[in-house]
């Protein structure tokens, strides 16, 4: 079963035109810059009895500088489960330079929205995790002369979640290397800490990823990332293992 999803995510990704990726800095006034991707997820064998749980997604996300020090834009989740479940949430943000150093430095804040458009409540494991959510954060970013351009990011939000799930408060932090201009890699470690104020039913968790992703210009304007993550720490979900393709675009 688990072949044909995996087909089925593959043509998704390969037929998506564009896609973005945020970050601390805003983009240049009429500039574009879109991240697409698609990610597999699987958990760990938990018991004889428990299968592990699957998940095929495809992204779309898209950043556009409306000026200098002000950028808009919006995502889109597709998602197959293996127990034939679907999700999908669509998101908008816009992220405003608050300051920027002499050397480069950034400091910007964001405010973003998702909301479900579906919601996997015909599954036999309801998605508890697929609610709306408001989310406010500030990030902080800084260009490093490693290379031929690295940078480091560090960015906190407060995520209200509505309905029953608790709220989180996230710390994301990144490191991003060029050794030759077509080359990049990053390290990324993505925390969440839930607020246990969650309905009945609700979820609540707290989590520790680490990301790695290596990738290489194949055009002026695109670049093709591999990406793996795992979950390092969890509480109240069963750990897993994302492995994943990206494509960088900037027009």
């Amino acid at each position: 079963m688990f072949g044909t999803l995996t087909l089925f995510g593959l043509m998704v990704w390969l037929c998506l035109s564009q896609s973005v990726a945020a970050g601390a800095w805003t983009r240049a006034s009429g500039s574009t810059f879109t991240a697409q991707s698609t990610n597999f997820f699987t958990t760990e064998l938990s018991s004889k009895t428990e299968p592990p749980f699957r998940k095929l997604t495809a992204s779309t996300f898209i950043e556009y500088g409306l000026f200098d020090s002000v950028t808009i834009g919006g995502k889109i989740d597709y998602a197959m489960r293996a127990d034939g479940a679907e999700e999908s949430m669509t998101s908008l943000l816009v992220r405003t330079r608050l300051w920027q150093g002499l050397s480069g430095d950034v400091l910007s804040a964001e405010v973003s929205g998702s909301y479900p458009v579906l919601d996997a409540l015909s599954a036999n494991i309801p998605a508890r995790d697929v609610t709306p959510d408001l989310r406010i954060g500030i990030a902080y970013g800084r260009g490093l002369t490693w290379g031929a351009g690295s940078w480091a990011e560090a960015a906190f939000s407060f995520r209200r979640r509505f309905k029953t799930p608790a709220d989180e408060i996230k710390l994301d932090l990144t490191l991003g290397y060029r050794p030759v201009k077509k080359v990049v890699a990053l390290a990324q470690i993505f925390g969440t800490l839930g607020l246990r104020n969650e309905g009945p039913f609700g979820a609540d968790y707290d989590a520790i990823k680490v990301s790695l992703s290596a990738g290489y210009r194949i055009t002026d304007t695109r670049t093709l990332l591999l990406v793996i993550a795992k979950d390092v720490l969890s509480r109240n979900f069963a750990p897993g293992t994302e492995f994943g393709f990206t494509i960088w675009n900037e027009f």
